[in-house]
């Protein structure tokens, strides 16, 4: 694990963000909306670096090969998945190898198998979150 990368891509991405908001807010006067604008930044940016990071590591993860046996069939690198997730620090974006025997059939996503995201949507704490919240008010009110 290069764990400077992901240090770096989550900088890149919260220092890109306070920028792009820190250059359009007006700030010339410190006020409750003003600091409640700023906090609200601060954790948008957070956000955006957790997913940064996030992504960088499960991408280590990538499977490097295009050819790949699975329950005893043979299968070829279909084609590059994009997927949306939800996580912890927002929703994120990941691109995936998908892999199809030749002749047709069901796809695997060697990434979704590894962290356990087959057939889902949301990470394993955003779904452990939203199974407490049911379990203390309705489901309207949990989404």
């Amino acid at each position: 694990m290069n764990t400077a990368t992901m240090i770096d891509a989550m900088c890149d991405e919260i220092k890109q963000n306070l920028n792009d908001y820190c250059n359009r807010a007006d700030l010339d006067r410190l006020t409750p909306a003003v600091a409640e604008q700023m906090s609200q930044a601060l954790s948008r940016a957070l956000g955006a670096g957790g997913v940064a990071g996030y992504r960088v590591f499960l991408c280590e993860y990538e499977c490097g090969e295009n050819t790949i046996v699975r329950e005893g069939k043979t299968m070829r690198l279909k084609m590059m998945s994009e997927k949306d997730f939800m996580t912890p620090f927002g929703k994120m974006t990941l691109e995936r190898k998908m892999y199809q025997a030749d002749r047709g059939g069901e796809c695997h996503v060697p990434l979704d198998a590894a962290w356990g995201m087959e057939e889902q949507f949301a990470s394993l704490e955003v779904r452990e979150a939203v199974l407490y919240a049911c379990g203390l008010v309705t489901p309207v009110e949990t989404e």
